[in-house]
């Protein structure tokens, strides 16, 4: 049974304990022991560690909650279902897998009164935040920019033929494979994201500005759950600020309704508005995540052939620009993709194993 939903404050208290280096904890389905080694910080939902599989000797990173909470169960299922290793690596077949994959979760009891929620995941070197960080410029280069790119609209492909909105992309959620390569890249932090099996599309006034205010889709400003598209809208929004250095509203989070309507004039005109903020860029790529973010219904998956012919035709020239060069391949229809999907979830999800 998941635990009831209750509204996080944010202090120490709503978190689970700091454990020491060296706590061990065994999971009987991979059967392996598992240690942490380093204390990471605070996520969204509880704390992080750096740790390792002892039998393996694989170095992971492991998610804590208190047992009580929802939002490292709400992840732990979209893990359980969508992001084991073979299913994972029956749809990227030889291209760099840029989601993480399930390595195991479970209860781990400190006593008979605390018992906290635990789910390892792979340890990856660097975030594209620390890449970004250690830049003089604090941006990302054209062909940078590019790689990343690759990267997360594959994962947002996979995720959205599986019926996954991710809402939260954003440059903390981007990890790097290896420190210093752009090039294959991870899209990770399932927290608050949404399995649709069903839509609904009535605004809530109570659920306004949710999600990572900088970036948020204006669905969700105006207090719609989050969709396919708004993924899109939202990705678009990191693009500006990796290409920029900064978005145009940093600064403006205590006014959300005026964050609103500065992303609302770049949807509705994205050509003139994204060009006026990266002036001697060619920004035809992220126009189009705009134009096709806004043209799809609530509930249509975006199409992914068109979307990476666009970014495949994204090109550095000489002078650094990159121009689009247009793509005579055609489009798969989406549908295909989530059937394939869809058929692998039913034969790998048959016998589900919980350590709780």
């Amino acid at each position: 049974m998941p635990p009831k939903k209750k509204r996080k404050v944010g202090g120490e208290e709503d978190l689970a304990p700091i454990l020491p280096n060296g706590t061990n904890f065994t999971n009987s389905i991979i059967r392996d022991v598992l240690t942490i080694t380093k204390y990471i910080g605070n996520g969204g939902f509880g704390r992080i560690y750096e740790g390792k599989l002892i039998n393996k000797g694989t170095k992971i990173c492991i998610k804590m909650e208190k047992k009580d909470s929802s939002g490292l169960f709400v992840e732990k299922g979209h893990f359980e279902r969508f992001l084991k290793k073979d299913l994972l690596e029956n749809f990227f077949k030889k291209e760099f897998i840029s989601l993480p994959y399930l390595v195991c979760f479970g209860i781990y009891t400190i006593n008979l009164e605390d018992k906290l929620r635990y789910l390892a995941m792979p340890l990856y070197e660097e975030g594209l935040n620390d890449f970004i960080k250690d830049k003089v410029d604090s941006k990302l280069s054209q062909e940078e920019a590019k790689k990343v790119s690759i990267c997360a609209l594959k994962a947002l492909e996979y995720l959205h033929n599986a019926k996954i909105s991710h809402r939260d992309i954003k440059k903390d959620n981007l990890m790097l494979l290896k420190k210093g390569n752009l090039d294959k890249v991870v899209l990770i932090d399932l927290g608050i994201s949404q399995w649709h099996t069903r839509f609904n599309e009535t605004i809530n006034p109570n659920a306004k500005h949710s999600g990572t205010l900088l970036y948020t889709s204006t669905d969700a400003h105006l207090g719609r759950e989050g969709v396919f598209r708004s993924d899109l809208e939202i990705f678009g929004y990191n693009l500006i600020e990796w290409l920029n250095g900064s978005l145009p509203w940093k600064g403006l989070e205590s006014k959300p309704e005026e964050i609103y309507q500065m992303k609302k004039k770049i949807v509705n005109d994205p050509k003139t508005e994204i060009k006026s903020l990266l002036p001697s860029i060619d920004t035809s790529f992220i126009q189009e995540l705009f134009l096709i973010s806004s043209s799809l219904k609530y509930s249509e998956v975006p199409p992914y052939d068109t979307l990476k012919n666009f970014l495949k035709g994204w090109v550095t020239t000489k002078n650094n620009h990159i121009k689009t060069v247009p793509s005579k391949k055609k489009s798969v229809k989406p549908s295909s993709l989530c059937k394939n999907i869809r058929r692998s979830v039913r034969n790998c999800g048959k016998n589900i194993n919980y350590v709780e």
